[in-house]
């Protein structure tokens, strides 16, 4: 039941992003003076004032994955007019694709010390001198 005339009603809220939702409501009064949108989360509390001639407003910087209540409350005569409280939880993060890290290693046998011109004393390097390893 109302608790007077322009209590706020038929509130929609709307997920844009895990962050944002739009609130909209209606009245049933033209005039109203603000509209006091109160939201918080289970630690908080926060009041966004909303212009008379406004019939909904977007609230942002809203913690993903996180249950809010939230009442609109109008304001004419310096009477609050408030709605039932609206409980909503916000859109969880996109999930994203597993990490990749990539990791390279290399291990090489330092070359013999090399002696005169002789061709046959070049260093030589074993077949599996290096390693490349990737984890995913």
């Amino acid at each position: 039941m109302p608790n007077g005339p322009g209590v706020p009603e038929n509130i929609t809220v709307t997920f844009i992003n895990p962050t944002s939702v739009k609130v909209a409501w209606t009245t049933s009064v033209e005039t109203v003076d603000k509209f006091d949108v109160t939201y918080k989360p289970t630690d908080a509390r926060v009041v966004a004032v909303v212009a008379g001639n406004s019939d909904a407003v977007t609230l942002s910087g809203l913690k993903a994955d996180t249950q809010y209540q939230l009442t609109v409350a109008a304001v004419w005569n310096r009477k609050k007019y408030k709605s039932r409280p609206i409980v909503f939880r916000t859109l969880e993060l996109p999930r994203s694709s597993p990490q990749q890290d990539h990791m390279a290693s290399f291990s090489t046998e330092p070359p013999p010390p090399r002696e005169g011109n002789d061709p046959s004393n070049l260093p030589e390097y074993p077949p599996n001198s290096s390693t490349v390893s990737q984890s995913y």
